[in-house]
């Protein structure tokens, strides 16, 4: 599986599996596969092929009791940046709401106002949904509460892009996997 260390004590993955009818997930869908990455200067670039979407899966390695915090931004096509835990429009470039990890495993997307969670995917191909271009994952203790987040940018390429880029190829969905199922 390929796991991006976040912190010492959080790492990420990013679950792939077909963009649902309704663009709208109420739990975590099954993965079929990890989705590759490569680190640059700028960030992550993580591949998000046309009728799938992604979802993130937070990993912790504790060594204390105390819980970290994860917020996302996401940028969409049209430039507008969503703080994608609380639903909203962001406001800057620290998100409004945070997920606690570990009691949350996984960002599901962007929360919608009925208690599920837009999908998240480069080219969403529902009128309304939004497509997102990137996406700007913060994590940081919970305390102190105005300690200093870890910021990974994360650019959201077509597959061809990203083998051109990455020198790595996009592997085809998996039927068998079972995380996050």
């Amino acid at each position: 599986m390929f796991e991006y260390k976040l912190t010492p004590h959080l790492s990420v993955s990013f679950q792939r599996y077909r963009y649902p009818d309704h663009g709208i997930v109420y739990a975590t869908p099954a993965s079929l596969g990890t989705l590759p990455f490569c680190a640059g200067s700028e960030g992550l670039t993580v591949p998000s092929p046309d009728g799938e979407a992604i979802w993130i899966g937070l990993l912790t390695r504790m060594v204390s009791s105390e819980p970290l915090l994860v917020g996302m931004l996401a940028t969409r096509a049209d430039g507008q940046r969503l703080d994608a835990v609380g639903g909203g429009a962001a406001e800057g470039t620290t998100p409004l709401a945070w997920l606690r990890v570990p009691e949350m495993r996984q960002l599901l997307g962007i929360s919608h106002h009925d208690d599920g969670w837009w999908a998240l995917a480069r080219e969403a191909p529902l009128v309304g949904a939004p497509s997102c271009v990137s996406v700007t994952l913060l994590s940081r203790p919970e305390r102190p509460r105005h300690a200093a987040a870890v910021v990974l940018p994360i650019q959201l390429t077509d597959p061809a892009a990203f083998e051109s880029i990455c020198h790595t190829r996009v592997p085809p969905l998996r039927q068998d996997s079972t995380y996050g199922s």
